[in-house]
């Protein structure tokens, strides 16, 4: 990627390749981001998600549920969809948009309601 992250996007994107990891999935795809997004705590985003009614431990079960799990696995940030990376293209977008030259977890939100 060639966009700079701020530390809390940067922390996102560490979540979300150890979720994947950890669900023994062999990508990381925008349910992995968003998995990311709401795991880092109380923020404005998680705010928002919070008051739709979407939690970790909900959207983690869903993804279970849909996904399935596997052994643990070996990933890297390379190892990022095709989706995913779009989201992290479109978020660079809106960021320079709006006059930023890092990416916020608000951004890869706002790209990831876009892509889907």
């Amino acid at each position: 990627m060639a966009n700079k992250f701020t530390q809390k996007a940067e922390n996102t994107l560490s979540s979300a390749l150890a979720l994947a990891k950890e669900l023994g999935h062999s990508y990381i795809g925008t349910e992995h981001l968003l998995l990311g997004i709401i795991s880092q705590g109380k923020n404005d985003t998680n705010d928002l998600l919070e008051k739709s009614g979407i939690s970790f431990s909900a959207l983690y079960n869903a993804v279970t549920a849909v996904m399935g799990t596997g052994r643990q696995s070996t990933l890297s940030h390379e190892d990022l969809s095709l989706n995913a990376v779009t989201v992290l293209k479109q978020a660079g977008e809106i960021a320079r948009k709006n006059g930023r030259w890092s990416v916020d977890v608000c951004e890869i939100m706002l790209a990831a309601m876009v892509n889907e």
